[in-house]
């Protein structure tokens, strides 16, 4: 017997009685038909979950989940035979949560969970033998792994220190400019040219209160007159494309300022600034719960995998059909 648990497994006993097991871990057997339970299980809450992916991404997934399949099935034996050492049990109303939380993710598939449980193969019983083991194993997991997961507020503002940058947004402008090109960098003639070119340009917009869009067509760079061409920028990005003074000008400019000509690379521009943000640093009350989230979830996946890999190791897993010597391989 292995006790209440898994000895609801409904099957005929005299057939298992003459099946081989195809597993032994800590001295119960399991069939078959435990491992095709789990299979279909993974099956309805994983693989349906990608009813909207095709192609290469579903290959992968199912190759990986596969691939993982023997490491996955042994881990939710070793969580079940944990609980029971504990006395974990399941009540009606934490197995209907389960469920409920289950369709829900399926919701999109519009049929049943029990339509889909049917097609995943499941017998009605079967299934709720599934569902009692899922209830089972996660309070088991959440129980072992729940208290590593918390987080004090001063842990969280810890986290938030060494993350403040990564959660804060840069300045950033949005440009359009017109620049005049300048061939021969050591032709004084040429580069008094261009600069005049440019102040012309500048009295169109300035005093002859023209609209910026009517001068793009007068740049010698055929971004700045390209429609599609990117006009968001963050600190470093115009500078690498235009110039050190090009990018201190554009950031010190206000919404609808026209710049002086300016020397870049290449030649003289015009700048015109036509909407700016300033850098936002969150504070840590705006972001409090939105760190510790991701901070959590980060923490379960760790300690949950940690947890897992300990019970296989500590386990005695013998394939009866190949020997004690047998265990799958984490690679």
């Amino acid at each position: 017997m292995r006790g209440v648990l898994l000895g609801m497994i409904l099957f005929c006993v005299s057939a298992c009685g003459e099946e081989e097991p195809y597993v032994r871990v800590n001295g119960t057997d399991y069939h078959r038909n435990d491992l095709e339970r789990f299979r279909k299980m993974v099956k309805l809450t994983t693989v349906n979950r990608l009813g909207s992916k095709r192609g290469p991404e579903r290959t992968r997934h199912l190759r990986r989940m596969i691939k993982d399949e023997e490491l996955r099935f042994l881990s939710r034996i070793c969580v079940l035979q944990d609980a029971e050492k504990a006395g974990v049990t399941a009540s009606e109303e934490e197995i209907l949560e389960v469920k409920n939380r289950i369709a829900d993710s399926l919701r999109q598939l519009q049929a049943s969970l029990d339509e889909l449980a049917r097609e995943a193969g499941f017998s009605a019983e079967e299934f709720e033998l599934a569902l009692r083991e899922q209830t089972i194993a996660e309070k088991r997991i959440k129980e072992v792994v729940g208290p590593a997961t918390e987080l004090s507020d001063e842990e969280l503002r810890e986290i938030y220190e060494e993350k403040v940058k990564e959660l804060s947004t840069q300045a950033s402008v949005r440009i359009q400019f017109v620049r005049c090109d300048i061939e021969d960098e050591e032709d004084a003639e040429q580069v008094k040219e261009a600069r005049q070119r440019a102040e012309r340009l500048r009295t169109k917009v300035v005093q002859d209160k023209q609209s910026f869009d009517t001068i793009l067509g007068e740049s010698d760079d055929p971004r700045s007159r390209d429609p599609e061409h990117p006009n968001l920028f963050y600190v470093g990005m115009m500078e690498q494309l235009y110039g050190e003074e090009v990018e201190k000008a554009a950031f010190e400019m206000e919404p609808g300022d026209v710049s002086e000509p300016i020397r870049g690379k290449g030649g003289y521009y015009l700048v015109h600034v036509f909407h700016k943000e300033e850098p936002n640093v969150p504070a840590f009350e705006a972001v409090k719960d939105t760190l510790r989230r991701r901070e959590m979830v980060g923490r379960k996946i760790k300690e949950t995998a940690s947890y897992r890999t300990s019970l296989r190791e500590e386990a005695e897993i013998v394939y009866p059909s190949k020997g004690p010597q047998a265990k799958p391989s984490e690679g």
